[in-house]
Formats: C-alpha cells, structure tokens, sequence
C-alpha cells in the first residue's frame, strides 16, 4: 500500500474507540495516526476485495484471505499448478477465494513477490542450517 500523504483530515471518533486506539498504539509501539491510516487504507482493500483480510505476526502485516492462508501462499501454490481450481482444491478454498486472491496480486505484485522471495530465503536458510546440522562435526 502507498503511504503518500496529502494533507490532514479532521474526523471525530467516540470515547471508547479511541481509548481502543491508543491501547493498541501503544502496545505496537506506534502513532495513534499511522494506525488509523492504515486501518483505513485496509479497510478500503478488504471492500474491493471481500474475502480479504490483514493480519499480523512476527514477519509483519500482511494480507491473507479470511479463514485461509497468507496471499503470498496463494500466489507461490497457484505459481505451481497454474490452474485456480486446482489451487483452490490444494488449500482448501473456494475458486472464488482464489480469483479474488489473485486479483489482489495484479493490483500489489511487488509487494507480493517480495513475500513470496523472502520466504523461499528463509527456507533455503533453514535447509542449509538442516543439511549442516545433520552432516555433524
């Protein structure tokens, strides 16, 4: 997602919301304002593309599908197959899930990919650290 800045918007948000806010501001250790661009830049994603969600964890924010996996998991299977239904099958998804999924992809293939490049990294590293640790002293 693009981060550009246009200028400042005034809104208004009850009482308990934005104690909710600064709550989870605090706890990720960010700016009342940078969540609620974000939330609001999700927000706008997971309209256009139902089914989608964000969701975070110890690589960082990144899109998945509801009740399925991360986006760029779905992109690395159906790579594999070529093929949504076969994709869909493979995670346990609907076709739908899948088109929506890749629909996604063509509007953010960079960031994406990227997902998908620094996973393959941490696997080939974790390999290497297996083969080395199984070939002994």
């Amino acid at each position: 997602m693009a981060r550009d800045t246009a200028g400042p918007v005034s809104t208004r948000y009850p009482t308990d919301t934005l104690g909710r806010l600064d709550r989870r501001a605090r706890t990720e250790g960010r700016a009342r304002s940078a969540l609620i661009q974000r939330y609001v830049a999700e927000g706008l994603e997971m309209d256009e593309y139902p089914g989608l969600v964000f969701r975070s964890g110890p690589a960082g924010r990144r899109p998945g599908l509801m009740a399925g996996p991360d986006l760029w998991e779905v992109v690395a299977v159906f790579r594999s197959f070529g093929d949504v239904k076969r994709t869909a099958d493979w995670l346990d998804q609907s076709s739908g899930a899948i088109e929506i999924a890749l629909r996604y992809y063509e509007e953010h293939r960079s960031e994406i990919d990227d997902w998908i490049r620094r996973n393959e990294e941490a696997a080939e590293a974790a390999e290497r650290i297996a083969r080395a640790r199984h070939a002994g002293p």
